[in-house]
C-alpha cells in the first residue's frame, strides 16, 4: 500500500494527465455518437416528410392510374424545383429546366420566357399545389398558382392560375413542357391522289388543341385549292373511338389553301381537340380539294393514315 502510494505521489502529475486525457475521449466519443445520432434522426424527418409531401400528387386525374414508383420523386421534385425557382426569381434556374422543344416552340430565349410566362404568372408572389393529370406513356401535371396570402394579406384561393405541366426525357435527364404544351411529334404520313401529294409531317399537342404541320406538293399543270371554304367539316380528323373533329380553318389564311402548278406549299392545321392519350389520332381527311380552280365542281379526296 505504502508503495502504491509513494507511485502516486512520484508520479501524481502524469496520473492525473491521464485520467483527463481518457475522460476527455470518452466525452468527445459521446458527443460524436449523440451528433450522429441527430443527424440520422434528422435524415429519416427529411425522407418521412419529403414522403408525406408527395404522397398525394402521383394519383392521375383523368387516366386514373398513378406515376411510377421509380420516377415519381423525380418528376415532382423537378415540377416543384422549377415553380420554386420562379417564384424565387431564379429565371435562368427556371429557364434551363425546359425542355427543347418547349423553348423552340414558346421561349427560345430566357428574355421571351421571363418577359411572357414568368411575367404572367410570377410577377407577385405565389403558392402553389400540382397533381398527376395524365400517367400513361405521357406523365402531364395539373399545376395551380395561388396568391400568397402572407404577402398580399388577402385570402381568395376560388381566383387562381391553371396550367399543366409535361414531363420530356432528354437523354439522361427530365425535362418540363409549360403553358399546357404536351408534346411535340414527328408523323411524316403521305398520301396522293391525281398529282396531289400530302404529308402530315408532325403535330404540336397542347392540352386543348392540336396544331398539324401539313405539306400539299401540287404536282399538276393545274393551279389547286385544298379546300374551298364552301362546306363545313370537309378537313377532319378521326381517332380511334371513330370520333371525327373538324378542322378549325378559320384560322388559316384564304391564300393557305391554294397552290399553284408545281408548288410545295407547308401549312398548319389546328383542331380543337381535348388531348386524351387514350384516344389515338388515325387519320386525317380532305373532302374538298378542287384539281382545277378554273373548274371548281371538280373534287377529290385524300385521307392520310396518321
Amino acid at each position: 500500500m505504502n508503495t502504491i502510494i509513494r507511485l502516486y505521489n512520484q508520479n501524481r502529475k502524469k496520473f492525473w494527465a491521464i485520467i483527463i486525457a481518457v475522460i476527455f475521449v470518452f466525452v468527445v466519443i459521446q458527443l460524436f455518437n449523440h451528433f450522429a445520432k441527430i443527424e440520422n434522426q434528422q435524415k429519416k424527418d427529411d425522407n418521412t416528410i419529403a414522403k408525406e409531401h408527395y404522397e398525394k400528387q402521383h394519383e392521375s386525374v383523368i387516366s386514373g392510374g398513378n406515376v411510377s414508383k421509380d420516377n415519381r420523386n423525380i418528376y415532382e421534385n423537378l415540377i416543384e424545383t422549377f415553380l420554386k425557382n420562379c417564384i424565387n426569381g431564379e429565371v435562368d434556374k427556371a429557364y434551363d429546366a425546359l425542355s427543347t422543344q418547349c423553348k423552340e416552340e414558346l421561349y427560345p430565349t430566357v428574355e421571351k420566357f421571363k418577359n411572357t410566362y414568368w411575367k404572367s404568372n410570377f410577377s407577385t408572389k405565389k403558392t402553389y399545389t400540382f397533381q398527376s393529370w395524365n400517367s400513361a406513356d405521357i406523365n402531364t401535371y395539373i399545376i395551380n398558382l395561388y396568391e400568397d396570402n402572407l404577402s398580399t394579406g388577402v385570402i381568395n384561393n376560388s381566383e387562381h392560375i391553371e396550367d399543366y405541366y409535361t414531363i420530356i426525357r432528354e437523354d439522361e435527364n427530365y425535362k418540363l413542357n409549360i403553358n399546357n404544351f404536351i408534346q411535340k411529334k414527328e408523323i411524316n404520313s403521305q398520301e396522293r391522289n391525281q398529282g396531289i401529294r400530302i404529308t402530315v409531317e408532325s403535330v404540336k399537342i397542347y392540352k386543348e388543341y392540336y396544331i398539324y404541320k401539313v405539306k400539299i406538293k401540287n404536282n399538276t399543270d393545274n393551279d389547286i385549292m385544298w379546300n374551298t371554304g364552301n362546306d363545313v367539316g370537309t378537313v377532319y380528323v378521326t381517332n380511334s373511338n371513330n370520333v371525327r373533329f373538324d378542322a378549325l380553318l378559320y384560322e388559316n389564311a384564304e391564300e393557305d389553301f391554294y397552290v399553284k402548278a408545281g408548288e410545295e406549299k407547308v401549312t398548319e392545321i389546328k383542331y380543337g381537340i381535348v388531348f386524351r392519350e387514350d384516344f389515338k389520332m388515325q387519320s386525317m381527311s380532305f373532302t374538298d380539294i378542287v384539281g382545277n380552280v378554273d373548274k371548281i365542281s371538280d373534287k377529290l379526296s385524300i385521307t392520310v393514315e396518321l
